[in-house]
């Protein structure tokens, strides 16, 4: 799973929100260029398994994001927003 944010501070603390919250793994990235909309984009990226509980900590803590992906064999990125 992957989503995109703005930027670096918001990706940052998003992770630790959702590591401190959830206790899972959590990634934070550069977007990858066929899924960046322009300017500047950060991502965090984490196991599809947790989507809902992620969305829910998002939620919760007010965090802006851009896009919701799911990631399929091939690491084609499909479009869940």
């Amino acid at each position: 799973m992957l989503v995109t944010i703005g930027s670096i501070t918001t990706a940052s603390r998003a992770a630790k929100v959702i590591r401190r919250v959830l206790g899972i793994n959590v990634q934070v990235i550069h977007t990858p260029t066929q899924l960046n909309r322009g300017g500047c984009s950060y991502s965090i990226k984490f196991s599809d398994n947790y989507h809902m509980s992620v969305k829910r900590v998002i939620s919760e803590y007010n965090i802006p994001v851009k896009r919701w992906y799911g990631e399929s064999d091939g690491g084609v990125y499909n479009d869940l927003s």
